[in-house]
């Protein structure tokens, strides 16, 4: 943690614990500070350069995900402008369901009409899809 925030403008010492002595019964007689080992230090550098690599990482995706959301943001605001009105030059739909039958209500186009004047029924149709 501290090489995280001093970096290589500091000097690190740890406490190595001694030969315990008889006549030195605290812990803080029986330990001293020395230079930290370069294994140490070299295993602290490759820590704090992983945590500043995944910071800019996380930053970078944080921009990302900004801009992705303004994004979202504006296509949702253009799909609000849009409305869907039926066109009223066509004939008036018909509501019906999935299972519907009766000719009555439904008449199909003839097959081998191809101009418009075999149309069927115009439908809206209803239905729950499982």
């Amino acid at each position: 943690y501290a090489y995280l925030q001093h970096t290589k403008t500091a000097s690190y010492l740890v406490r190595k614990p001694s030969e315990p002595s008889p006549e030195a019964e605290g812990a803080e007689s029986s330990s001293e500070w020395k230079p930290a080992a370069k294994a140490a230090l070299k295993k602290a550098a490759n820590f704090a350069e992983q945590h500043e690599k995944k910071a800019k990482k996380e930053k970078e995706l944080a921009v990302q995900r900004e801009k992705e959301e303004e994004e979202r943001q504006r296509v949702l605001e253009d799909a609000k402008k849009l409305t869907i009105e039926e066109d009223k030059s066509l004939p008036h739909a018909v509501r019906i369901k999935l299972d519907e039958k009766d000719p009555k209500v439904v008449k199909l186009r003839s097959g081998d009409s191809k101009n418009g004047d075999g149309r069927g029924t115009r439908v809206k149709v209803f239905g729950r899809v499982h």
